[in-house]
């Protein structure tokens, strides 16, 4: 069974059987629904992909952006006494520059917002 996924205005979301047009499940029987949803695709996050780490850790807030400083620090540090001279490190180095500076500018200390805009 092929099943396609409908959203309403309203924020209900159901499914339809795609070969018989029936609706199969809605919104509030989801949760103790037994359709198989083998061909049912998912939006991928926003964490996820390429720079997802990353995105994470900016999401931390003030902490995230010190841990990336230091792991970027340690990492080139470690390459360099080894001969090696890594490309990520600096870049990541400024990202966590990046995500320091949004987690003080916005009150994020450790991913739980502290101030709010009003």
């Amino acid at each position: 069974m092929r099943l396609k996924r409908i959203s309403t205005g309203d924020g209900e979301v159901y499914f339809v059987n795609s070969e018989t047009g029936e609706r199969v499940r809605t919104e509030m029987d989801k949760m103790n629904s037994d359709v198989s949803l083998n061909n049912v695709t998912t939006q991928p996050t926003k964490e996820s992909g390429f720079f997802g780490p990353e995105k994470k850790s900016i999401k931390k807030g003030v902490m995230g952006g010190i841990f990336m400083m230091v792991i970027a620090v340690i990492w080139f540090i470690v390459g360099y006494s080894l001969g090696i001279i890594f490309y990520y490190p600096p870049i990541l180095f400024f990202i966590g520059v990046y995500a320091l500076i949004k987690g003080l500018v916005t009150g994020n200390i450790s991913g739980d917002k502290i101030l709010s805009k009003n």
